[in-house]
């Protein structure tokens, strides 16, 4: 959930920052909100992915052992 948060606040900040004119601050700004755009697709999501089917299978075994 804090992932998907996140997400839609840096694509409401990069809404706001492209309806604004190229100036320093928000050229700055929008950089950075990008790179963490194309970090959620090609990082954050992956790994997050990973983690759960590896918690996921943990916890069957654990269930599996105790019956």
């Amino acid at each position: 959930m804090t992932f998907f948060t996140i997400f839609v606040c840096n694509l409401l900040t990069l809404g706001l920052i492209g309806a604004n004119h190229a100036a320093e601050p928000f050229i700055l700004l929008g950089q950075v909100c990008t790179a963490i755009y194309f970090a959620h697709f090609l990082i954050i999501v992956p790994v997050t992915s990973v983690l759960q089917n590896t918690f996921l299978d943990m916890v069957l075994k654990i269930k599996h052992n105790n019956k």
